[in-house]
């Protein structure tokens, strides 16, 4: 038996315990600790977990194979550190570190003593993400070129909440962001540089944060992130030679289309062309915009999502 340790008890560990029940491995949760020891014994008694730590030294004593950390970003430093230190292997909830001081003493403390570490990203590990991954990589894509991602909710403010809290590691891009940002450097390769740009809400977290990256390969990625507007949360990958589009939920995505083409040649306008000459006559143009203009009326009207693409 696998005995897995958890710390935290938000909706996150409840999903985690779940996953391990369903889990083909024989493993189980066979100890949760919270800072709020009412709350660890609810956990407990809701997902019928034997122990109950009284604190967190008591659950790095424990018998156990690996501790699960799912607390805010804050705290993932400290708890990771002092797992790593008794030895135990930990799984810590993304986003792995609070910014990258706290991720290089967590890896620095795991080489030190010779324990595992990972960030539990589990969309890295989705079927799908493996075989666009594959698909990338054999390159049926051609030279890879841009990445676009987003993952944007609508949520309310509230101090409450980790999700809006400064000080516990809350925001867009820590929350929203890492998934995206984990797969745009998943399928393009190592980050060269990053700009961003945020919108700061009143409980002093990013609401909303749009990221630029250049890749050391040449490619380009855009993020965006938001906690404040809802978004269709899919990606795209572009290469020379086709793209791939994954329909989101983008923590999850349903599936993936890949579509080829080739690059076409650059036509110049001919006057002796009579094609060309009616193309771009006063008489065609007006019709185009009389066209153009009433079917937009149509699509307002009648409420219609507007779909139109135009084509020379």
């Amino acid at each position: 038996m696998f005995k897995w340790g958890i710390v935290g008890t938000g909706l996150v560990s409840s999903a985690f315990v779940n996953g391990v029940k369903g889990c083909s491995l024989n493993s189980a949760v066979a100890a949760v600790y919270s800072r709020n020891n009412k709350s660890s014994k609810e956990f407990a008694s809701s997902f019928n977990i034997k122990k109950v730590a009284s604190n967190f030294e008591e659950l790095c004593s424990l018998d156990l194979d690996a501790v699960y950390i799912a607390t805010p970003p804050k705290y993932h430093e400290k708890y990771a550190i002092d797992c790593i230190k008794s030895g135990l292997p930990v799984l810590i909830e993304k986003p792995f570190a609070y910014d990258s001081m706290a991720a290089i003493k967590i890896c620095n403390a795991a080489k030190e003593n010779n324990v595992f570490c990972m960030e539990g990203l589990w969309t890295r590990f989705l079927p799908l993400i493996s075989e666009v991954k594959k698909f990338i990589s054999n390159g049926d894509l051609g030279e890879l070129k841009f990445f676009r991602g987003e993952f944007m909710n609508a949520n309310i403010a509230s101090a409450e909440s980790s999700l809006f809290d400064l000080h516990k590691g809350g925001g867009a891009l820590m929350y929203r962001g890492v998934y995206p940002l984990s797969l745009a450097q998943y399928f393009m390769g190592p980050i060269e540089k990053v700009s961003s740009i945020a919108s700061i809400g009143t409980t002093g977290v990013d609401e909303d944060c749009s990221i630029n990256i250049m890749h050391t390969n040449g490619a380009i990625s855009n993020v965006r992130a938001s906690l404040t507007v809802n978004g269709e949360n899919n990606l795209e990958v572009h290469g020379t030679r086709g793209k791939i589009c994954i329909k989101g939920p983008i923590m999850r995505p349903k599936f993936a289309t890949i579509s080829y083409y080739e690059p076409s040649k650059i036509s110049r306008f001919n006057s002796k062309n009579k094609f060309d000459s009616l193309k771009s006559s006063d008489f065609v143009q007006k019709i185009k915009q009389f066209k153009d203009h009433n079917s937009l009326l149509g699509c307002i009207s009648r409420g219609k999502k507007i779909t139109k693409y135009y084509k020379d």
